[in-house]
């Protein structure tokens, strides 16, 4: 069995309009809401063998929160210049080339891209990804290359603003 999580990357600053979108930090809110949306995966029992987030500041500083939360190592974060920016069908190439070896492995990274990716993989997937926010997709595919549209279920979505 295979499970994915996409989680979008925490809100985001644009106090400083002359930085390069990648450099985005996160603003106050996002630094709130990344560290509490680790602390629930914590609490649902969520692990992870592999964190692999967008080299974006927003997406690393997001990572990190989560890998803290989530008792993952910090230094075992992988950065893939793929997920910034990327269209969902680039997206769906990369979850299709995860190493077969992991079971449990988490993206983190950004809208549009995210939030279609969900709906794809998953038909019940019918959501808008906030800031935040986590999707877990399941499928009992022996291999990541298994993974199509529509052959993963939806196992639980949360955001910051859910009711607890």
């Amino acid at each position: 069995m295979k499970t994915l999580t996409l989680i979008r990357h925490a809100k985001s600053s644009w106090e400083h309009l002359g930085l390069p979108d990648i450099d985005r930090p996160l603003n106050p809110r996002g630094q709130r809401d990344a560290p509490r949306m680790g602390q629930r995966l914590k609490q649902a029992g969520v692990s992870f063998e592999a964190i692999i987030a967008s080299p974006a500041t927003r997406a690393l500083e997001t990572a990190r929160m989560i890998a803290a939360q989530t008792s993952f190592p910090e230094e075992a974060i992988v950065i893939d210049r793929d997920i910034y920016a990327a269209p969902v069908g680039r997206l769906l190439t990369l979850a299709q080339r995860l190493d077969d070896a992991l079971e449990r492995i988490a993206l983190v990274g950004h809208n549009p891209g995210f939030g279609q990716l969900a709906s794809r993989l998953s038909p019940a997937f019918r959501y808008h990804l906030p800031t935040c926010g986590v999707v877990r997709l399941e499928t009992d595919a022996d291999s990541w290359r298994q993974v199509q549209p529509g052959s993963m279920r939806l196992i639980d979505f949360d955001y910051p603003k859910r009711a607890d």
